[in-house]
């Protein structure tokens, strides 16, 4: 059931929405980068959350400031605990 309602709001995802996302969580994000998660998010969303989420953000580290990558791995675990994934 999560699946299905996951798969849903990502088919709908929009870049802006991940700027958002980004801009509540105080992540400044540059076009590339959106571009980059966008991607990720829309093609890799059932790794992410049901699997090991460090084999994406291994695969994409090169892509990403240090700082930045350790945010968007809080904001992972964050929502993966919120909703028991």
């Amino acid at each position: 059931m999560k699946e299905m309602f996951i798969k849903k709001y990502v088919d709908i995802l929009t870049k802006e929405d991940i700027l958002k996302f980004a801009s509540l969580n105080d992540v400044e994000l540059s076009s590339n980068e959106v571009d980059i998660i966008y991607s990720v998010i829309k093609n890799e969303w059932k790794t992410i959350v049901f699997d090991d989420y460090k084999i994406i953000l291994n695969k994409y580290k090169n892509n990403f400031p240090v700082e930045k990558l350790k945010k968007i791995e809080e904001l992972i675990l964050l929502y993966k605990n919120k909703f028991n994934m």
